[in-house]
């Protein structure tokens, strides 16, 4: 996934993907609503986009770059 880097307060950077690709199911188009318990323990954080027809569509991990 491709990200757009802002700055954000305090010198934090904000990273935002370029398209909402990753919220669109691939099966039938709809909108994925985010999912913040996704996230395992151990496994960081990370956030599902679920689709209500389809389940799990993606899994965005917003600290990818770090691990």
């Amino acid at each position: 996934m491709e990200y757009d880097n802002i700055p954000g307060p305090d010198g934090v950077e904000i990273r935002l993907p370029r398209t909402d690709d990753y919220r669109t199911c691939s099966e039938c188009g709809g909108d994925c609503s985010p999912d913040p318990d996704a996230g395992g323990d151990g496994i960081g954080a990370r956030i599902a986009f679920v689709c209500p027809v389809h389940g799990v569509n993606a899994i965005v991990d917003p600290f990818e770059d770090l691990r």
